[in-house]
């Protein structure tokens, strides 16, 4: 059985490690770099139509108010962080006007 016969019987967690070894193998000079380089479309093709036959997750409306309250909380927080570097920032202005 060939390396791309096989990649049709391997788990999810199998391919993915024998991808992460073949794009290892393809950095490094060798013999395995041509068969690395060939495998490597056939397993990402493979990745790709597993993950398109999964079943779309459903997210519930707790969890995306949940999401927008981190993201506002977030925000509000980069809002806080600026006023204080653009207050630092004025105050050493003015430092430097009343020194100079």
């Amino acid at each position: 059985m060939s390396m791309a016969e096989r990649i049709l019987t391997m788990d999810d967690a199998s391919l993915v490690r024998l991808r992460d070894n073949a794009r290892r193998l393809e950095a490094s000079p060798g013999r395995q770099q041509n068969e690395a380089a060939a495998l490597v479309p056939l397993i990402e093709a493979e990745l790709a139509e597993r993950e398109s036959k999964k079943p779309v997750k459903k997210v519930s409306k707790a969890t995306l108010a949940s999401q927008a309250a981190k993201a506002a909380k977030a925000a509000k927080l980069a809002a806080a962080i600026e006023a204080n570097a653009e207050a630092r920032e004025a105050a050493a202005e003015a430092r430097e006007a009343a020194a100079g």
